[in-house]
């Protein structure tokens, strides 16, 4: 028992204050070995002994049984037990904590021996009242020199070497900074690491019962058993191991938070792999994100190919016996009548919905809409911006069509065939009218329209002054001005009655959403 502030050896003193520098005591502010010290009463010298669970005595108040006074274990004199050195009256303390006494490096290897060979004797080494602050600059040195040993120091070296072997050693100060920063924020980041891993454990402690201590407790156990980290001291090759640090720490930590919170075994090794399985959770997403990403990316770049290439597929057929290879719109119409027409010898009827003639009958999606462009566009104002992010396949736009996988397009066609009722006389699809609807397909006569090249109406578009193009059930196109759309639509109306087929609407009624339909008598 010697003065906290003196360091003077205080026993067999009555006077309750020390004679080297006068500062009071009192004997229950120390901790000693059960039995290794007796208290003495002051009057008849009658010796008791400790046996609480501080070496104090237990009740520290009582009647003395060889002259009946009450004392109080403050009143007491003390001395060491006979036989006990006095060194062997002290409790263990944690050796970080005695740096002043022990010196600095001697303390650090101590704590760090300890640390590593028997973490429950550190722990119950450090009082309650510790400083967590002494435990995190504690755990900055160790980093520190373990940073510095398996980083700093051989990559310096190696830096320094390469910058003065070739012929000069201005060029090293970049790199060394460079080194330098480097190795501060990752002592930085265990800190801090430290910290957030010390508040997760500590909730979960919290939250799956009692606790002996609080927070402060549990983050000195993270502190401390950071000392575990120590193969990453090993120069260049520690970071390989480093799977190795991270059990050993593991299983240090777990056992400082048993000793310190007195806690469950299962309840310990949950608090402190818990924020361990998370963080490597989280890793593990992150990787299978960015594993997803860079798939989807390249799937996406591929369907983009895909599609490219199925354009100019289907652009180098609607080429093929197109009267008008250099417009564009001719173009487009010309693959829906050929397509319409190959469709029907294949299956001698008409599709339910355009959508079936993709992909099988050299039709391509995109052509359901207008591919002119500048002052050859079909649409003007807002019309302009529309095109395949718009224009819809049953549940999906044109644009999502091009780039989704099979499985995906055949539902999106299997989607637009339900949405043909019975009695269509025609439907849209994007810039794109079908009107082949009824028309027999084995002996109908060959100037009937098929399908006609029209913008899709809406708010703010009008038609251009380019032409209209149609297509004809004998494969074969037609075109026309607007102006003469009223005409030409009444001369085929007229065509149709004669063979018993509805007239075709106003081209601006029919819609995506609302297909021309024959009335029900």
């Amino acid at each position: 028992m010697r003065c906290k502030n003196c360091d003077y050896p205080l026993w067999q003193i009555r006077d309750r204050k020390c004679p080297e520098c006068g500062t009071a005591f009192r004997p229950s502010e120390f901790d000693f070995v059960l039995n290794s010290v007796r208290f003495c009463c002051p009057d008849c010298d009658q010796a008791y002994y400790g046996t609480g669970e501080r070496g104090h005595l237990v009740p520290r108040t009582f009647a003395c049984v060889s002259c009946g006074r009450t004392v109080d274990m403050d009143d007491m004199v003390l001395l060491p037990t006979q036989g006990v050195r006095e060194e062997q009256t002290k409790v263990e303390m944690n050796p970080w904590l005695e740096r002043d006494r022990r010196g600095f490096f001697r303390a650090w290897l101590s704590t760090t021996l300890k640390a590593l060979g028997t973490p429950n004797r550190l722990m119950e080494a450090t009082p309650d009242g510790a400083s967590t602050l002494q435990a995190a600059w504690y755990a900055a040195v160790c980093n520190g020199v373990y940073a510095f040993t398996g980083v700093l120091l051989p990559f310096g070296a190696i830096i320094l070497f390469a910058a003065f072997g070739a012929g000069g050693g201005g060029g090293a100060f970049g790199p060394l900074g460079g080194l330098a920063g480097f190795y501060l924020g990752s002592v930085l980041a265990v800190l801090v690491g430290a910290f957030i891993w010390a508040a997760a454990a500590h909730l979960i402690l919290v939250l799956t019962g009692p606790v002996a201590a609080g927070i402060g407790r549990t983050t000195q156990c993270m502190l401390y058993s950071s000392a575990a980290m120590l193969i990453l001291a090993i120069p260049c090759l520690g970071a390989y191991f480093s799977f190795i640090s991270g059990i050993w720490w593991a299983v240090a930590a777990t056992i400082m938070v048993l000793a310190a919170q007195r806690v469950q075994v299962w309840r310990a090794v949950v608090a402190v792999l818990a924020p361990l399985v998370v963080v490597v959770g989280i890793s593990v997403l992150g990787v299978a994100g960015m594993i997803w990403y860079s798939t989807s990316q390249a799937s996406a770049a591929a369907a983009q190919a895909q599609a490219q290439a199925a354009q100019a597929q289907a652009s180098a057929a609607a080429a093929m016996n197109n009267p008008y290879p250099f417009d564009p719109e001719a173009g487009r119409i010309h693959q829906w009548a050929t397509a319409l027409r190959t469709h029907v010898s294949k299956h001698d009827q008409w599709p339910t919905h355009p959508a079936e003639l993709l992909k099988v009958d050299g039709a391509w999606a995109g052509h359901f809409v207008s591919n002119r462009i500048g002052g050859a566009a079909p649409l003007i104002g807002e019309g302009a911006e529309m095109g395949q992010s718009k224009a819809r396949i049953g549940a999906m736009t044109v644009a999502d069509f091009l780039t989704a996988d099979a499985a995906t397009q055949d539902l999106a066609v299997r989607s637009a065939m339900t949405s043909i009722p019975e009695g269509t006389i025609a439907c849209r699809v994007g810039d794109t009218v079908f009107v082949y609807y009824g028309i027999d397909p084995a002996d109908g006569p060959g100037e009937l329209w098929t399908v006609i090249g029209h913008n899709e109406p809406r708010a703010g578009s009008r038609q251009a002054t380019t032409l209209i193009w149609v297509g004809r059930a004998d494969g074969t196109l037609d075109r026309f001005a607007p102006m003469e759309l009223a005409s030409r639509l009444a001369e085929q109306n007229a065509l149709r009655a004669a063979n018993g087929l509805p007239p075709i609407p106003d081209l601006d009624t029919i819609t995506a959403e609302r297909p021309a339909v024959r009335e029900q008598p």
